[in-house]
């Protein structure tokens, strides 16, 4: 009975040291979702009009700067070719 009572003890001090960080993490992580709570944490609109791309523009330059097709729906090209071999139920853009 001894034995298991200093498992139990060494089982509840692990998952404080564990758990401390792993709260941590989270709640650093969080501060993110609220503006003001980071610095610099202002959010500003970006004005239509000063957009000077069109989507099918800006996907083409990505397209380029990557060095390979990326799809309309997020899916590039590597993917869809990789992607018979993944699943057989996957189909791009779904």
């Amino acid at each position: 009975m001894q034995i298991r009572l200093f498992i139990y003890k060494v089982h509840i001090w692990v998952g404080l040291i564990v758990a401390i960080p792993v709260l941590a993490w989270a709640s650093s992580g969080l501060l993110y979702a609220w503006p003001n709570a980071v610095e610099g944490g202002k959010i500003e609109s970006i004005d239509a009009t000063r957009v000077g791309a069109l989507p099918s523009e800006a996907l083409a330059k990505a397209s380029e700067f990557a060095g390979t097709e990326i799809a309309h729906d997020g899916v590039d090209a590597a993917d869809a070719r990789r992607a018979p071999r993944l699943s057989s139920h996957w189909r791009p853009g779904r």
